[in-house]
């Protein structure tokens, strides 16, 4: 959601959508940092196993990675860096 609003404030030239598109990415990178540590605990507790598992496993670090440098570059107002970190991690959460 947040990369829609994103893609909309840059379509439009403003800044207008700007407080809602920090909460959504805020909100995005807590969640998949708790989403990550809850399915380590998941494959480290329970019966999984499998390549599927591990393919799943390394990209839901590493969107957690990105969400994560996402919200660094949102902070630092480096605003393309942003646009580019947060069109990775949607296609990384799509695949």
């Amino acid at each position: 959601m947040a990369f829609v609003l994103e893609l909309f404030d840059w379509r439009r030239k403003s800044n207008e959508l700007q407080a809602g598109i920090k909460a959504l990415v805020w909100i995005g990178a807590g969640s998949a940092v708790l989403a990550a540590i809850f399915g380590l605990f998941l494959i480290n507790f329970e019966d999984y196993g499998g390549d599927a598992v591990s393919l799943h496993q390394w990209t839901g670090l590493a969107t957690m990675a990105l969400s994560l440098a996402a919200v660094w570059a949102l902070r630092s107002q480096k605003q393309q860096l942003f646009r580019g970190l947060l069109g990775v991690t949607v296609l990384g959460v799509t695949v």
